[in-house]
């Protein structure tokens, strides 16, 4: 899994995932690493470029639609800690 890295700065748009990749265990994944949250649950966000229009409606992950499923995205305590944690994580 890779990860745009961008600083979200203002824009600060909500990560989320699709129903395959937000769904049962997988909801605890980290939505950069992989890794299980733990009890760390940051929330994930996306900058302006990976956040604007409808690209804010495909899946942090895997890039799908997310539909109407919207799960928020996920940081473990090592992709959201300090300042990596207002990266975008798509």
């Amino acid at each position: 899994m890779s990860r745009c890295g961008q600083w979200v700065g203002h824009a600060d748009f909500t990560a989320k995932l699709c129903n395959d990749c937000g769904f049962g265990s997988r909801e605890n994944d980290c939505a950069v690493c992989g890794n299980w949250v733990g009890s760390t649950e940051t929330l994930g966000v996306l900058c302006g470029d990976c956040g604007f229009g409808s690209k804010g409606d495909e899946c942090s992950r895997c890039s799908s639609w997310v539909g109407s499923f919207e799960a928020r995205a996920k940081l473990c305590n090592d992709c959201g800690f300090g300042t990596r944690g207002e990266e975008c994580c798509r």
